[in-house]
């Protein structure tokens, strides 16, 4: 079985169509990073960082439903929560 390394070292190539005013806010981007990435590589980058902030904020919102799930069991038999 591979490990997580060596398949991230695996590149997959897919094609993708953006539009020129998302092409035209890549490179933007692209001017503004330290080693100007090709457009590849930006893409590759944003993705990961969107994908790492999403399953981030998933964690925290499983973190807030078990720590307001513990909250509700100490409520009062008959108490409704608050609005």
């Amino acid at each position: 079985m591979e490990d997580k390394h060596q398949r991230s070292a695996q590149l997959v190539r897919i094609t993708v169509a953006l539009t020129p005013s998302l092409i035209d806010r890549l490179d933007e981007r692209r001017r503004h990073a330290p080693d100007l990435p090709d457009r590849g590589e930006l893409i590759r980058r944003l993705l990961e960082k969107a994908l790492s902030a999403e399953a981030e904020e998933r964690e925290r919102g499983q973190e807030r439903r078990r720590g307001a799930a513990g909250h509700d069991s100490q409520r009062s038999p008959g108490v409704k929560p608050p609005r």
